[in-house]
């Protein structure tokens, strides 16, 4: 397999921290804004591969330290500009929001200027595995599956797709209405939403295809080659549900490629205590 340099050794590579502009903001549903970022000095910019991630930063107002997050590109690679989208991480009880995710959210605008890593990360697309491909995501967990799907579509390879996302409902479902014009467009592209909390206006527009989770039995009626290689992000709850019910469909540990958001956790069911 053909090996590509690390993004801060390539043509259009650096080291450390560069200055980007926000080119475009786009918001892609309730709680996911899309930030399409442009190098200020105008030079190229390093290629990646497609599920990889950039690191961003920002000092907010108000803060002493400037921070750093991580956040997947979200469209194929080859454009001269990368794209990220975030979800808004709203705070649970004692838990406040997410400091970086609501700044960008409220305070970054089309001209604000941030800083950024080159791309890194290996949870990656393998286009060289022809085999049928399914990509399955929850949530913010759909963002490196776009890139993938982008550059899926762009191949024109043939080789079946298999598009699956979780979301609690029509609102904060991102990307829909893109990916199902790919699916219009592209044959061998098929598409199935489950939401877990759907609104009435859902039910009556059809936007979804599953209420409730990802099964065995619903996952072994919508994928039609099992023999295929599955990718996997989200929330380690719905990555170890989904994870365990492929593995109960026959599907091959070595075959299931998966990304965590924030520290490493293990997809085995965790051991009931006594």
């Amino acid at each position: 397999m053909h090996v590509k340099p690390a993004a801060e050794n390539q043509t259009g590579g650096w080291e450390g921290f560069r200055s980007f502009k926000v080119a475009k903001k786009v918001q892609e549903s309730e709680i996911i804004t899309s930030f399409y970022l442009l190098p200020d000095d105008g030079q190229p910019i390093a290629s990646y591969e497609p599920g990889q991630y950039i690191s961003i930063k920002i000092q907010p107002e108000a803060q002493s330290f400037t921070q750093i997050r991580q956040y997947s590109l979200s469209d194929a690679p080859g454009k001269p500009y990368y794209r990220i989208s975030v979800k808004r991480e709203r705070g649970v009880l004692e838990r406040p929001d997410g400091v970086i995710s609501t700044y960008l959210h409220d305070h970054i605008v089309e001209g604000s200027q941030v800083e950024l890593s080159s791309p890194a990360g290996d949870f990656t697309l393998n286009t060289e595995d022809k085999r049928p491909v399914v990509l399955l995501s929850g949530g913010v967990g759909i963002t490196p599956m776009i890139s993938m799907l982008n550059t899926l579509v762009d191949l024109n390879d043939n080789r079946p797709i298999t598009f699956l996302h979780a979301s609690p409902n029509g609102l904060s479902h991102a990307f829909r209405d893109h990916v199902n014009s790919l699916a219009e467009r592209n044959s061998t592209l098929k598409t199935y939403f489950c939401y877990t909390k759907p609104a009435a206006s859902d039910r009556e527009s059809e936007h979804f295809h599953k209420e409730g989770y990802m099964d065995a039995m619903w996952l072994r009626q919508v994928i039609n080659e099992l023999d295929a290689t599955y990718y996997l992000c989200g929330s380690v709850s719905f990555m170890r549900s989904v994870y365990t019910e492929l593995q109960a469909l026959g599907v091959a540990t070595d075959n299931i490629c998966y990304e965590f958001f924030g520290p490493k956790a293990s997809l085995s069911p965790s051991p009931e205590s006594d």
